[in-house]
């Protein structure tokens, strides 16, 4: 049983998850105990979920990043999606008719994160309870569909400066902004999201530019030209 002080500490801990997010303390920690919610680290490298594994688990990240792994032909891992701070790993596997997780979850760097049982979040599901919480776990399920399908368009355009105007447009979008600063750490993350080599995004950059369909003031910022 979990003591009160450390409760205390993980609701507040929790309210900054996007999967609690505008719920009131009382509510979380209510969930926290219907569900669990039990805490755990893990060092740069090491695997909180292995693919092919049952889900069990929703996992929100307290602190640091994690890496989501699927197999190709031979078995070589690739790299689908990373799990930021704030996030959440597994969401999806609530509402799926999945037993197995698809992928692995690595930790990119040293993590801390919640381990939510799945069984239990669906008997709050039955049970018609805490409706916030479900509100917001379909907002992330429904943002990851959406994610997906942007990706599958993005890789059906051939050429790279399509790939790359595609995505700045649906990021500008996204936040309304035509003057944007791209959430990627490094070029060659931007490069692998968009399935080109970083020198293929230079070039892109470079003739979208000459072309004046955007400008490229900063490193990793953007202006979309004619949109006001």
């Amino acid at each position: 049983m979990m003591q009160r002080k450390e409760l205390g500490g993980l609701v507040e801990r929790l309210a900054k998850i996007r999967l609690f997010t505008g719920m009131p303390r009382e509510e979380i920690a209510e969930v926290v105990r219907l569900i669990g919610g039990e805490v755990r680290r893990f060092a740069k490298g090491e695997a909180l979920v292995y693919e092919g594994t049952k889900a069990k688990w929703v996992v929100p990240i307290l602190s640091g990043r994690i890496t989501i792994f699927e197999s190709g032909s031979g078995g070589v891992r690739h790299s689908v999606r990373v799990v930021g701070t704030g996030e959440v790993f597994g969401s999806t596997m609530v509402t799926s008719n999945l037993e197995y997780y698809p992928g692995a979850a690595v930790a990119a760097e040293p993590s801390e994160v919640v381990f939510l049982s799945i069984p239990k979040i669906r008997e709050l599901w039955y049970a018609g309870t805490c409706p916030k919480f479900f509100e917001n776990l379909y907002s992330i399920v429904s943002g990851q569909v959406l994610e997906c399908w942007r990706k599958m368009s993005i890789l059906s355009c051939k050429k790279a400066e399509d790939r790359f105007m595609l995505y700045l447009r649906w990021y500008a979008s996204e936040i309304g902004e035509s003057d944007v600063t791209l959430p990627f750490r490094t070029s060659e993350d931007c490069a692998r999201y968009l399935g080109i080599s970083r020198t293929a995004l230079s070039l892109a950059v470079q003739r979208l530019v000459k072309r004046g369909e955007i400008a490229h003031p900063g490193h990793s910022r953007f202006v979309i030209c004619g949109i006001v």
